[in-house]
């Protein structure tokens, strides 16, 4: 039975803030739990995500410590080369995020790295994607900027409700420096296609935004053009 279930994940979106300061890391049954769930996706997709526990020095910017204050524990997002594995690295490494807050964890996605430190850990053969930080939060987050549903959808009056709430979930998605570099666009065929629209990370950032409007919109009321 899989660890991931889209009605917990769902609930979950508005609930996630990225978090920067830690209280501790993860302890032995948050391992447990977080290791299983990257075996699933590994298993699954062919990704090679990796936990880090217990080692630092990856989040460390340049050796500072502090960058992300108290944590001890991160994720290492990789993949084989290919024209999807930053959007393959967003997408499940979101399901992962949602996932860890579900079980009382934080997190944050994050690009400014010991990207040396963070190298060791990523399998041969395989690509570095990105970074997210895991542990127990010394505090929840907060909600972020948002663009208008107009400037990321094609979102009208008369679009349906599903596509609606699908547009309002994606916009509660993380991204690099809340920049929110994707568009949802609703077809004439009622499929949904979804695009980066430039910039740093928006690849990526576009794989986590889709997750996000799966949860909303419901996977039972479209598919992806």
């Amino acid at each position: 039975m899989s660890v991931f279930d889209d009605a917990q994940l769902k609930a979950m979106v508005p609930e996630r803030h990225s978090v920067r300061k830690y209280s501790s890391g993860l302890n032995e049954e948050d391992r447990k739990k977080i290791g299983d769930a990257i075996a699933e996706i590994n298993s699954e997709t062919g990704l090679s995500f990796v936990l880090v526990a217990g080692d630092p020095a990856g989040i460390q910017k340049f050796g500072m410590k502090g960058h992300f204050g108290g944590a001890t524990d991160y994720i290492v997002l990789a993949g084989k080369e290919s024209g999807t594995l930053e959007s393959d690295c967003g997408y499940w490494g979101e399901r992962l995020v949602l996932y860890a807050q579900s079980i009382g964890l934080n997190t944050c996605w994050a690009a400014m790295v010991n990207k040396k430190e963070v190298l060791k850990h990523v399998p041969d053969g395989m690509k570095y994607g990105l970074t997210v930080v895991i542990g127990h939060g010394a505090e929840s987050g907060e909600d972020h900027k948002s663009k208008l549903a107009e400037k990321v959808s094609n979102l009208s009056a008369d679009s349906p409700q599903w596509f609606k709430d699908g547009v309002e979930a994606a916009m509660k998605a993380p991204t690099a420096m809340n920049k929110q570099n994707f568009f949802f666009e609703l077809k004439e065929s009622g499929k949904v296609l979804a695009k980066p629209s430039g910039g740093m990370f928006s690849e990526i950032d576009t794989g986590i935004a889709k997750v996000d409007f799966e949860l909303g919109a419901g996977k039972s009321n479209f598919s992806w053009a």
